[in-house]
C-alpha cells in the first residue's frame, strides 16, 4: 500500500472510497445561503396555504347525494327561520325564481325577511319522513314536496304542503373555485303560511 494514505487531512470528511470532500454541505463549515433557506420556507408556506385554502373550499362544497343535499337544505332552513336569519334562508333562492304568485327573486327574498321580522315566536318543523324528493334525469332539476308544520305557543299547530322546484346551479368558491349548489328556482303552498 506504497501509494495510498491512510491519513485524512484536517477539517476534510472521508467518504465511502476513502477521498476527502470539503465545503458547503460537509459537516465541517456547514454555511447556509440566506437566499435559498427564505425560497424554501416560501415554498413550504405557500404549499402550505394553497392546501389550506383548498380544504377550505371543499368544506363550503355540498357533501353526500343530492337527496341528502336536499334534506340539509331544509334542516339548514328550518333552524335559519327559527332564529330568524333570512340572509340563510334566502341564500337557497335562485336568482331566477318565480311562482304562481307572480313573485321573483327579490320579492320572495322581501317578504321572507318581513316575515321572520313580524314573528315574536317561531317554531317550525319540517318532519323527515314526509319530505319526498324527485330529480329529472340527468340531475340538474328536480323537485321537492313536504308538510311544514306551523306550531303556536298556545300548543295548536297548522300545517301547510309546499313544493319546491330545484335548480342545481354554478357557484364560485371564493370568487375563484367553480361548484354546483342546489337553488330553490319556485315555491307553491306557502301563501297560507305567511298571511
Amino acid at each position: 500500500m506504497a501509494g495510498r494514505s491512510t491519513e485524512t487531512r484536517r477539517g476534510a470528511l472521508p467518504t465511502a472510497r476513502g477521498s476527502t470532500r470539503r465545503g458547503p454541505g460537509s459537516a465541517v463549515g456547514v454555511e447556509w445561503n440566506p437566499r435559498v433557506v427564505g425560497a424554501l420556507v416560501g415554498v413550504i408556506l405557500l404549499a402550505a396555504a394553497a392546501w389550506g385554502l383548498l380544504r377550505a373550499v371543499d368544506a363550503q362544497r355540498p357533501k353526500g347525494t343530492d337527496t341528502e343535499q336536499i334534506m340539509h337544505m331544509l334542516a339548514e332552513g328550518e333552524a335559519a327561520a327559527e332564529r330568524r336569519d333570512s340572509a340563510t334562508i334566502c341564500r337557497f333562492i335562485s336568482d331566477d325564481y318565480t311562482d304562481s304568485v307572480g313573485f321573483t327573486s327579490n320579492a320572495v327574498k322581501y317578504n321572507i325577511r318581513g316575515y321572520l321580522r313580524d314573528r315574536k315566536n317561531l317554531d317550525l318543523t319540517i318532519p323527515r319522513e314526509q319530505i319526498h324528493a324527485q330529480f329529472d334525469p340527468g340531475g340538474k332539476t328536480g323537485s321537492v314536496g313536504f308538510m311544514l308544520r306551523e306550531n303556536s305557543s298556545g300548543g295548536g299547530s297548522q300545517q301547510y304542503p309546499i313544493t319546491l322546484k330545484l335548480a342545481k346551479e354554478p357557484v364560485r368558491y371564493f370568487l375563484v373555485f367553480p361548484g354546483e349548489e342546489w337553488r330553490v328556482t319556485s315555491a307553491e303552498g306557502y301563501v297560507g303560511f305567511t298571511d
